[in-house]
């Protein structure tokens, strides 16, 4: 038996292994299965960017706060973990103020459930 062989075979698993496990941490579960998410559907939902973008959904006034929950998903790697921020109601989110200007596109897929 040539123990060369086999160490070049196991070093292979191994590699695909790794790669399979790094895949599987950058899929992140969709935004409303987070703790503390609002328990009802957001006002508005959209997404930005094409290759790399964003699934956006915001709360115009829940609770006495504006809540956005933004996640970054791109093509073939999977999602990010989602980010959820909490401002004065009538204020713009950090996220909002450093990415959206203009008309967004409605989500196509990834909608909040019940939408």
């Amino acid at each position: 038996m040539d123990w060369r062989i086999i160490r070049r075979w196991l070093s292979r698993l191994a590699t695909i292994l790794g790669g399979a496990a790094l895949l599987a941490a950058c899929n992140a579960d969709p935004a409303w299965t987070l703790p503390d998410v609002p328990g009802e559907p957001p006002d508005t939902q959209h997404e930005l960017g094409g290759g790399y973008m964003y699934f956006v959904y915001v709360w115009e006034c829940y609770e006495d706060h504006r809540v956005v929950i933004h996640q970054g998903c791109a093509d073939g790697t999977g999602c990010d973990v989602a980010v959820i921020e909490r401002v004065d109601c009538g204020s713009d989110s950090t996220f909002e103020r450093q990415h959206l200007d203009g008309e967004q596109e409605p989500i196509r897929t990834r909608r909040w459930p019940g939408t």
